[in-house]
C-alpha cells in the first residue's frame, strides 16, 4: 500500500542526516565505493513464536499517504497539473493515435483478484499494491486484498488463496498487513514473500513479514508450505517494502518511519535455506539491518537515501544489487555480497526528473495518485549484450512533456556502476504511470508494463516490448491489455485541502517478472478500474524475435566536404512487419530530426573536412526500431573554376600589394610615396574583397 511518505522528518533526524551526509560526500568526493556499517543483527521469530492470530480488518481500510516532503510534494503536482491544463487549453484537441502491437503469449491474458464489493465492503483495502511472480509451474498474484495461486494456464488452483493477513500472519498487537511482495527464486528453486504487518491506529508495533516455500510448489498455503517469519521493528513503521535476493541471500528494503517522522531508509538481509531443505528453522532467522535513526542510510551525493529497491535477481548471480532514485538527477546502487556487507558504489548521472502529476479522468474531479518520482521495482539478470555482465532493470513515473506523466526505464550494468541504455515510455495526449519493467529469460529483452489515462481515457493496462535488436532506448508500440468500465471513484478519492481535488490511491505499483521456462517470455500484474473497486489483470508477453534490422551504406564515391552525398538505407530489413519510418542523425548529436518518411535514402551535404559519424534509425509498422551507423571520410574537395579563378586574382592582388610595399620602402621622395601610397591603399582594399570573394568561392 504504498505507504507512501506523510510527513515531515524532525529537526534531529535531519539535522543528523545532514551531519552524516556531509561526512559521507567528503569520503566519495573521488568516487570510490563506500562500505555501509551494519545498524544491528536482528532475530527473526517464527509466526508460532509470535503467537500469531488469522484475522482478517474489520471494516474498509486505505493507508496514510507518507511523504518525507508532502507539502513539496503536493506543491509540485499541482503546478504539473496546471501545466497539463494550461497546455490543453491552448493546443489543438487530438486523439493519441496510438498503434496498438504485440503478442500476447499462448492467449494468457485474464481478470485476477477482485474484491466481491468495493468501497465500504468489509476487508476492502486499497490501493491494490498488485504484483505476481512466475514460477515453473504457477503464477502468484499478491496484493492488498488475497494471494492467489494459478497454474500456468492461469486458472485458479484449488486451495490456492488466502487473504493477505491469512498467509503472512498478524503478531500480537498487529491488525493489518499490506505491501506485499512475491518472488520465484531460480536458484534455490521456491518461493518467498514479503509484508509489513501493524497496528493500524497507531504504527506503534511493527513488523515484517517474510518467508519461504518449502519446496517449488507454492501450495499448501499454511505451515505444511511455508516457513513464515516475523521481524520486529518496533516503533519504527517499514514503509513500502520491497523484495529482493541474489545466489545466497534475500534483501529486503523500506522506509523507516517513526510517526510522522521518516528515521532512515532501511536495508534487511537475511540468509537464504539451504537447497533442497524443507525444514524451518526453529531457533529464529538472523537479519542484519543497515540503516538506522542513529546511522541513515545515505547517497553517495550526501542525501538521505529513499525506497531502496533490492533488485529481484532472476538468475544465479552471486552479488545482490540495490537501487534508488536520488532526485533530481541520479539513482543510487550499492551492491550486497556475502558477509552480508552492503557497499555504497555510487550516484550514476540520469537526466534530471521531477514529481509527476496525478492523472485527471473523464466524468469526475477525482484525480488518480502517480507517487513522487521514485522507482517502485527492479529486476536483475545477466545480458549477453554487456558480456555476460548483470544488469538491473528498473522505472520511475516522471514529470513529462505538457504536464503529463511518463513512464522513465532504465538497464544499469551493476558491476560497471553504469546506464547502457534509457527509454521514455509516453503518449501524445494521456498520461502513463505505475510502470514496471522485466528482462526477459534471455536477458536481453524486455517488457514494460503500465497504465495509461488522462481526461479521455479511464485508466488502461498497457504493455510495451522490446526486442533484442532494438535500438537502445526503444520499444515497440503499445499492446492493449484491460480497459477500465469507469472511471475510478473509491472510498481513498479524497482532497488533501480544500482547494484541491480528490486524490485517488492508485497502484502503487504492478508487477514484471521473467519466465523461467519460456525465455522470451515476461508475465505481469497490473490494475485498472471497476468504478468503486479496483481490479486486476494478469498476462503473459511474448517477445518475438526478429524485427528490423538497419543496414547504411554511401552511395556516393569518394566523399568530398561540401559536396552532395547521398546516404542508402534500403538494404535494411524486417522479418515481422513493413519498414514505416526512416530518420536520420547527420550532425552527430545523438537525435535523429532529420525524417524521410518511407522512403530509404537521403542526400546531404557536410561543411567540414574530416571524420563525421552518421546514424540510421528504421521503425516498423510494430513500433520496433533499429539503428545503423558509418563514419565519413570527408576530403578537401578539388577546386572549382571559379575557386581557381578567385585564388589566381588573389594571388596576383598580394604580389602587388607586396611589390607597392618595397617600393614605398626604398624611395625618399615625398611626392612619390604619396603616390604609391595611395595605390597601396587601393590596391589592399582590392585584396581584401578578393580574399572574401576566394572564400566564398572555395567554400566547403
Amino acid at each position: 500500500m504504498a505507504l507512501t511518505r506523510l510527513a515531515r522528518r524532525s529537526v534531529l533526524a535531519l539535522a543528523l542526516g545532514l551531519a552524516i551526509a556531509s561526512a559521507a560526500a567528503t569520503a566519495t568526493a573521488a568516487g570510490s565505493p563506500r562500505h555501509v556499517p551494519p545498524a544491528a543483527s536482528l532475530v527473526a521469530h517464527s509466526l508460532g513464536d509470535l503467537r500469531a492470530a488469522n484475522a482478517s480488518p474489520s471494516g474498509a481500510r486505505v493507508p496514510p499517504l507518507r511523504y518525507a516532503h508532502p507539502g513539496r510534494v503536493l506543491r509540485a503536482k499541482r503546478a504539473q497539473l496546471r501545466r497539463f491544463r494550461r497546455a490543453r487549453r491552448h493546443a489543438r484537441r487530438r486523439a493519441s493515435h496510438i498503434r496498438f502491437q504485440g503478442t500476447v503469449f499462448e492467449g494468457l491474458n485474464a481478470p485476477g483478484f477482485a474484491f466481491a464489493t468495493g468501497s465500504q465492503a468489509s476487508g476492502y483495502a486499497t490501493p491494490s499494491d498488485s504484483t505476481g511472480a512466475i514460477g515453473p509451474s504457477n503464477y502468484v498474484e499478491f496484493t492488498n486484498g488475497d494471494l492467489v495461486v494459478y497454474d500456468r494456464s492461469l486458472a485458479p488452483v484449488s486451495g490456492g488463496e488466502a487473504a493477505i493477513e491469512n498467509f503472512v500472519g498478524l503478531p500480537v498487537g498487529t491488525d493489518a498487513a499490506g505491501d506485499p511482495q512475491i518472488q520465484w527464486d531460480p536458484a534455490t528453486g521456491r518461493w518467498y514473500y514479503l509484508a509489513y504487518a501493524t497496528n493500524s491506529a497507531d504504527n506503534s508495533t511493527n513488523y515484517l513479514m517474510f518467508g519461504w516455500s518449502k519446496t517449488a510448489s507454492p501450495t499448501p498455503l499454511g505451515t505444511t508450505g511455508w516457513c513464515r517469519f516475523g521481524l520486529s521493528t518496533g516503533q519504527v513503521f517499514p514503509d513500502f517494502p520491497k523484495l529482493g535476493h541474489d545466489a545466497s541471500q534475500i534483501i529486503f528494503g523500506a522506509n523507516g518511519f517513526q510517526g510522522i517522522d521518516e528515521v532512515s531508509a532501511l536495508i534487511f538481509v537475511v540468509a537464504k535455506p539451504a537447497n533442497g531443505d524443507a525444514s524451518c528453522p526453529t531457533s529464529g532467522t538472523v537479519a542484519t539491518q543497515f540503516g538506522s535513526a542513529a546511522h541513515p542510510l545515505i547517497t553517495s551525493n550526501g542525501a538521505l537515501a529513499d525506497s531502496p529497491i533490492p533488485a529481484n535477481t532472476a538468475d544465479s548471480g552471486a552479488t545482490g544489487y540495490v537501487v534508488a532514485a536520488d532526485a533530481p538527477d541520479a539513482l543510487m546502487l550499492w551492491h550486497v555480497s556475502s558477509g552480508p556487507r552492503v557497499t555504497a558504489d555510487r550516484d550514476i548521472p540520469v537526466p534530471t526528473f521531477l514529481i509527476p502529476s496525478n492523472v485527471p479522468q473523464p466524468g469526475t474531479s477525482n484525480i488518480i495518485d502517480t507517487l513522487d518520482a521514485r522507482l517502485t521495482q527492479a529486476v536483475a539478470h545477466a545480458d549477453p549484450a554487456v558480456s555476460g555482465r548483470e544488469a538491473v532493470w528498473t522505472q520511475h513515473t516522471i514529470a513529462g512533456p505538457g504536464g503529463r506523466s511518463v513512464v522513465r526505464w532504465y538497464e544499469v550494468v551493476a558491476p560497471t556502476a553504469s546506464i547502457r541504455q534509457r527509454g521514455t515510455i509516453s503518449d501524445p495526449a494521456n498520461f502513463i504511470f505505475n510502470g514496471a519493467i522485466s528482462p526477459a529469460g534471455d536477458g536481453r529483452r524486455a517488457v514494460v508494463v503500465y497504465n495509461a489515462g488522462g481526461p479521455g481515457l479511464r485508466p488502461a493496462v498497457r504493455v510495451s516490448s522490446r526486442r533484442a535488436s532494438a535500438a537502445l532506448g526503444t520499444v515497440g508500440s503499445p499492446l492493449a491489455i484491460a480497459s477500465s468500465t469507469s472511471s475510478f471513484h473509491d472510498f481513498s478519492c479524497s482532497p488533501p485541502t480544500p482547494k484541491d481535488p480528490p486524490i485517488c490511491r492508485w497502484g502503487d505499483y504492478p508487477g514484471a517478472t521473467p519466465d523461467p521456462t519460456a525465455p522470451n517470455v515476461v508475465w505481469g500484474t497490473e490494475q485498472y478500474s471497476a468504478g468503486a473497486r479496483w481490479l486486476t489483470h494478469n498476462f503473459a508477453i511474448q517477445v518475438l524475435a526478429g524485427g528490423p534490422t538497419a543496414r547504411l551504406s554511401v552511395a556516393t564515391s569518394p566523399t568530398f566536404g561540401g559536396r552532395s552525398i547521398r546516404l542508402d538505407g534500403s538494404a535494411s530489413t524486417d522479418s515481422l512487419a513493413a519498414i514505416t519510418s526512416y530518420s536520420w542523425d547527420l550532425d552527430g548529436n545523438g537525435t535523429f530530426e532529420t525524417k524521410t518518411g518511407g522512403t530509404p535514402t537521403v542526400t546531404h551535404r557536410f561543411h567540414l573536412i574530416g571524420k563525421r559519424r552518421v546514424r540510421l534509425r528504421v521503425i516498423d509498422a510494430n513500433g520496433d526500431a533499429s539503428d545503423a551507423a558509418v563514419t565519413l571520410t570527408l576530403l578537401k574537395p578539388p577546386p572549382t573554376a571559379s575557386c581557381k579563378a578567385a585564388t589566381k586574382k588573389r594571388k596576383q592582388l598580394a604580389a602587388s600589394v607586396a611589390k607597392l610595399k618595397r617600393q614605398l620602402k626604398s624611395t625618399t621622395s615625398s611626392s612619390t610615396r604619396r603616390r604609391l601610397s595611395s595605390q597601396l591603399a587601393s590596391k589592399r582594399a582590392q585584396l581584401k574583397k578578393a580574399k572574401s570573394a576566394e572564400t566564398k568561392a572555395c567554400r566547403i
